[in-house]
């Protein structure tokens, strides 16, 4: 959109998830994330020649891992800005330009340190609220590895040109989305009767039933899991941990918890019938 002053403001990006077609090309955006809020301030970028066209704008996946990731994480942790809401602001009430360090981020856009203590389980690992994808991800294994450095667009698309939902460039209903990176694990039968004694049928699982459990909770989350003994159900949710661990069964946000106040884990979630009994829990 052009403003008065000539510049322009981007205020969507394509998006298969988003929540309407604003530019009427037949695609949905995602309202509020526009190409600025990656790529920084366009106009000098968009008036420059030659060479200082790409001096003069962010490239992402240029920067290191960790500044790319936290163009994501400036939303996806639940900060909160100076304006004492989800806003990432900073005093003056602007949002960060792409390529701020998380350092910077801290102490210049929010107030805490990402979500506040009731949007995680007890265990205070797990998160329980949405869009903290970027909190649970940086105390992940996959962030903090010795092999490569990851960030969020090892998964996502974020121009939203990925064929699957949540932007994933593939399939999280199979395999190949972590088999791509851990090859040594593409045999699911013998990582699962290594690591968990398990003789579930491999073509009834896949990694994400173990480790893509989701934890998180939208407006639209609360499915129902298992029962348990009492008749009473344990809930599933729908936004997948970014901690990819495996919570398990002694869990303090599990064990003796009532199922309907329980973390979900894949021993209480639906799919979890063949491998585990609930009833024990």
């Amino acid at each position: 959109t052009k403003t008065a002053a000539g510049d322009y403001i981007a205020g969507s990006a394509t998006d298969p998830n988003g929540e309407m077609d604003v530019d009427g090309d037949g695609k949905l955006n995602e309202m509020n994330m526009g190409c600025e809020t990656c790529h920084g301030p366009g106009s000098a970028h968009k008036s420059a020649k030659g060479l200082m066209k790409f001096a003069t704008i962010v490239s992402p996946n240029k920067l290191a891992a960790e500044r790319e990731s936290m163009i994501c994480g400036q939303c996806h942790s639940r900060p909160q800005g100076h304006l004492k809401n989800d806003q990432p602001v900073n005093a003056a009430n602007l949002m960060m330009l792409p390529g701020t360090s998380r350092n910077d981020f801290l102490k210049q856009y929010t107030l805490r340190e990402d979500a506040a203590k009731g949007s995680f389980w007890p265990d205070g690992l797990h998160s329980k609220a949405h869009h903290q994808q970027y909190t649970d991800f940086i105390k992940s294994s996959k962030y903090r590895n010795g092999t490569q450095l990851v960030a969020c667009s090892n998964c996502h698309d974020p121009h939203g040109d990925a064929k699957f939902d949540h932007q994933l460039t593939m399939d999280a209903k199979t395999n190949a989305s972590c088999t791509t990176c851990h090859a040594n694990k593409t045999d699911l039968k013998v990582h699962l009767a290594e690591k968990a004694k398990c003789t579930v049928d491999v073509s009834q699982v896949t990694c994400n039933s173990c480790h893509g459990t989701k934890t998180m909770q939208t407006g639209a989350g609360l499915g129902k899991g298992l029962v348990a003994a009492d008749g009473k159900n344990y809930w599933m949710n729908d936004i997948t941990s970014h901690i990819y661990d495996v919570p398990r069964k002694d869990n303090v946000g599990v064990k003796g918890v009532a199922p309907g106040a329980a973390m979900p884990i894949p021993y209480t979630n639906a799919c979890g019938a063949a491998c585990h009994d609930v009833k024990k829990l």
